[in-house]
């Protein structure tokens, strides 16, 4: 009896065999033979696997709806749009300004604003061009939401957190949906307290990532408080030196439902500054467990850092509905806006790093190959893994997403916008009259630093010349919000301009 082997094989029986592969294992696959290499290269649903981990994206909740030639050519579409910023529609929204308004939030298509009183404005922004128009709600926050500080949400989850502190030892955390403003269903408890530890409340950073919420006060005394929010449990509360390191913790993010990261610099002149990475247990009470240290580029010695902020995308706990795909939560890029100084605060500078690098870290711990937290020096990670760029200070939450940077260009008088994607594969750029800057950025010293810092992470970087004026963009998977925060002094209403791709 003659053997059998996979070339005998009918193509469609091949194409559902290898439709079980992810698409770095078909690329390999489709390198085999001719047969393998037409059966992919043929197969439109495998073809959409390759090119959905291309864009660094996931499968939506109505790719079903779609077949895949349909869905791939969704995607080619999309990508060519963002390549260029060749946006399909221009809608005008009017709000508060941000300048007024006391907190606001763009994730997922849903832009959410805290208003003057108990009240805050809910918008549904366009998605597509057949859909133009935008939608928005009011809703309260309650009278019984004395002294509201801030508010984190995730529409995929139909989830608002609302953080409030009333007269009192106590702070809380309401836990509702966006959809009701009814107790979330997933809570036993809609309510979490905590004992807050100081008044004024002074500076924090709150993050949802999925079941979790992260709490950074980084004002002393310093604290830091993770909660899970489903169970309804307290993870960890940190203060001052329990949060891990000698030095003042100075910006915090989460990285996944289950691992986050600290910035720390010091009061010392010359100190470099470092990166700390942690896990921890979601399920239970545990202390996180510090599992990597990186180390920033070492400086002269009467330099030191005045400012750190880090800032990243939303993490969505699912994918976003109504869509074909979704951003993967593991193809984001981290900011770290770091401002040097001497004698006086000096120049800024953008230190972007990928999430996969402060991952590996964490899975290098999982699996036990770290049984202490390794301390990695600026050389031995920085120049290949980050992007070192002069900036300015632009601190408005929301202009990054997943792994792109949204920036006004005031080499343009502000009538242009500045797109900077780092979800690239370089090997599959093709030049297209877009700047591809893959050549290493090469900082000199300039007064800050010990040595010349040269940093290589690919990015492309586009500019789109527009008619009107802008200084502030924000945006999301889907479309770019652009204002002009010159017209807010004197405007309480702002129309501002979508931008919808």
């Amino acid at each position: 009896m003659t053997a059998l082997s996979f070339g005998d094989l009918p193509p469609e029986i091949l194409s559902e065999i290898l439709g079980f592969l992810d698409a770095k294992v078909l690329l390999l696959c489709s390198s085999v033979c001719k047969l393998w290499h037409d059966t992919v290269e043929g197969s439109p649903e495998l073809q959409y696997t390759i090119e959905l981990w291309a864009d660094g994206m996931i499968c939506g909740p109505s790719s079903g709806v779609l077949t895949h030639t349909e869905t791939l050519e969704a995607l080619y579409k999309k990508r060519r749009a963002w390549k260029h910023l060749e946006w399909t529609s221009k809608t005008v929204v009017e709000f508060q300004p941000l300048v007024f308004c006391r907190a606001y939030e763009l994730v997922a298509g849903l832009f959410v604003q805290q208003k003057e009183g108990p009240d805050f404005l809910a918008i549904s922004l366009p998605r597509t061009v057949d859909e133009p128009q935008a939608s928005r709600d009011i809703y309260s926050m309650g009278t019984n939401l004395q002294n509201f500080e801030d508010f984190a949400i995730d529409p995929t989850q139909d989830l608002i957190v609302r953080f409030y502190t009333p007269p009192g030892e106590l702070a809380y955390l309401e836990c509702r949906t966006l959809s009701f403003q009814e107790p979330h269903p997933l809570v036993s408890n809609d309510v979490l307290a905590f004992l807050l530890d100081r008044d004024p409340i002074g500076p924090f950073s709150m993050q949802v990532a999925d079941d979790i919420i992260g709490i950074f006060f980084l004002q002393a005394p310093f604290s830091f408080k993770l909660f899970n929010w489903r169970v309804g449990i307290t993870i960890t509360e940190l203060r001052d030196q329990e949060i891990g390191a000698p030095l003042p913790v100075v910006g915090f993010h989460l990285l996944s439902p289950r691992s986050y990261i600290f910035a720390h610099t010091s009061f010392g002149l010359g100190n470099a500054g470092q990166i700390d990475i942690y896990a921890f247990d979601g399920e239970r009470a545990n202390h996180p467990t510090h599992v990597a240290t990186l180390e920033l580029p070492k400086l002269l010695p009467k330099t030191y850092i005045t400012t750190l902020i880090i800032q990243a995308g939303p993490f969505c706990a699912q994918p976003i509905f109504g869509t074909p795909f979704s951003k993967s939560n593991e193809h984001r890029i981290y900011m770290l806006l770091i401002r040097y100084g001497i004698a006086t605060p000096g120049n800024w500078y953008r230190l972007f790093v990928h999430y996969r690098w402060f991952h590996k870290y964490v899975l290098d711990h999982r699996r036990g190959e770290t049984k202490f937290a390794p301390v990695v020096p600026w050389d031995e990670w920085g120049p290949q893994n980050s992007r070192m760029l002069p900036g300015e200070n632009y601190q408005w939450n929301r202009h990054i997403h997943g792994e792109r940077v949204a920036l006004p260009c005031p080499h343009y008088d502000f009538r242009a916008m500045r797109i900077i994607d780092f979800g690239i594969i370089p090997k599959r750029i093709l030049a297209s009259g877009i700047s591809h800057p893959l050549e290493p950025t090469v900082l000199e010293q300039d007064g800050v630093f010990e040595d010349i810092v040269t940093t290589s992470l690919p990015y492309t970087s586009t500019v789109r010349l527009l008619d009107e004026k802008y200084d502030l963009f924000l945006l999301d998977q889907d479309r770019i919000i652009a204002m002009d925060t010159s017209e807010s002094v004197t405007n309480y209403h702002e129309r501002v301009a979508v931008y919808t791709f």
